[in-house]
Formats: C-alpha cells, structure tokens, sequence
C-alpha cells in the first residue's frame, strides 16, 4: 500500500498521503473497499495533486522530523522540533519525549482519524511501537496535547 515507494509515514485522511521523513513523496493512495465484506477491492497510487492541502504540517513535520532524527543520530535534532512544534506547555509537562507518549526514537509515524472543533483539531497518532495516542493541535499550530 505504499506504492510501490519505501515510506516512514502516512497521513490518512480520506487519501493517504506517503511520507519519507517529514517530506511529501507526492503520492496519494487510494482504497475502495466492498461494501458487503469491509475488504479493501482495490488500491490507486496518484500523483498528489493538492499541493499539501489537507496535511497537517505540524503532525507531519514534528513526527516526521522525528524519524529523520533518530536516522540522523543527530542530539540537536530533537529540541530544536519541539521548539518548533510544540507548545511551550507540553515541552514542559513532557520533557524528553513530550509529543510522544514516551517513545525514544520512532522509526515510523500515521496519522490517522483527524477531528475538527472550533480552535483545535486533532489526530490520532501510531509510532513504531505500534501504541496509539491523541493529538491535538492548537490555534497557532502547534502540538498541545498528547497521550490524553
């Protein structure tokens, strides 16, 4: 389901978006499934059209950004993202691993299951280790709250 691309993240809402770290591979995956079985009838890879409407470039560029880190190695990496991406509160309840629900290093990042109120928005997050968490966003952006 990745078309035919290696991916380490996935931002599903309506299409799926595919992502190498924090990049848009500027494909969108399609499914139709049959209505009787739930099973998915097909799959159609295209070109991602939309110019990255519909992301969230808080989710895909903090967890993203994550994974890019934990590649890189780098120490720095990671407290620049959270500067970056998240509120200054949940830096601070968090600490190393806010925005996470405690994952050190995720090698892969979907989100999934977006919602809407009237400021915040949200999504539920799945890293590497499979633990699923929700997100929501504040109205600057920036990732407010996780792991409930």
């Amino acid at each position: 389901m990745t078309c035919g691309a290696a991916v380490d993240g996935v931002l599903a809402a309506g299409d799926i978006r595919l992502y190498q770290g924090a990049r848009p591979l500027g494909k969108v995956a399609s499914l139709a499934f049959d209505g009787a079985s739930g099973t998915v009838r097909s799959l159609t890879c295209t070109a991602d059209t939309t110019s990255g409407q519909g992301d969230d470039p808080s989710v895909n560029g903090f967890y993203g950004g994550l994974v890019t880190a934990a590649k890189s190695g780098d120490p720095r990496a990671r407290p620049l993202l959270a500067e970056q991406f998240l509120s200054a509160g949940l830096r601070s309840a968090g600490g190393a691993t806010a925005g996470t629900c405690f994952t050190g290093t995720p090698t892969f990042w979907l989100a999934d299951d977006p919602t809407s109120g009237t400021l915040r928005h949200g999504w539920s997050m799945t890293l590497s280790d499979s633990r699923r968490f929700p997100v929501d966003l504040d109205e600057h952006g920036k990732i407010d709250t996780a792991c409930g």
